[in-house]
């Protein structure tokens, strides 16, 4: 069965709960609801981890928050700290900390490493979801994870590749 993948780039602030007061979420959410019912869809992940949701002091992200009501599952796939290290990606905080000891050349290439690995494990985590499912990304990741998705059969419509809030 082909999994169909409705892509979405953006900036991480428009994924926080509307409570959150950041301008454009709830638009944003008024967008992923009409892209649910549209492509009647059966998933939604997210490059997120429940650990950022809960460091920002919220229990569950806007996307978690809509899946809820409309009835359908939802997934964080974004490792985690500790999986992070279990799969050898570098930690942002330990990246951040040696970039100021490498040249510019030297941090893209660790950051294109690192990214391509995320990548690999959101598609691993995606591909056990009830399709056709949103995604939602960074708007830095969207054109290699649509290539990624694609090289392993995925159907992609690509949506948006940086959705922001235009007033």
């Amino acid at each position: 069965m082909i999994k169909t993948v409705i892509l979405i780039g953006t900036s991480h602030k428009y994924q926080q709960p509307i409570f959150s007061n950041i301008h454009g979420v709830e638009e944003f959410q008024a967008y992923i609801v009409d892209l649910c019912q549209l492509y009647k869809i059966k998933s939604i992940a997210e490059e997120m981890s429940i650990e950022l949701i809960e460091e920002k002091g919220f229990q569950l992200s806007g996307l978690h928050q809509i899946c809820n009501s409309m009835g359908i599952s939802h997934q964080y796939s974004d490792p985690s700290r500790k999986e992070r290290l279990e799969l050898n990606i570098r930690p942002d905080t330990e990246l951040d900390i040696k970039l100021k000891n490498i040249t510019k050349i030297e941090a893209n290439i660790i950051e294109a490493v690192n990214n391509g690995k995320r990548e690999k494990e959101w598609l691993r985590r995606i591909l056990v979801l009830d399709c056709p499912l949103i995604f939602v990304c960074g708007a830095n990741h969207f054109l290699s994870f649509s290539s990624q998705l694609k090289t392993h059969g995925v159907t992609v419509i690509e949506s948006d590749r940086d959705w922001e809030y235009n007033p």
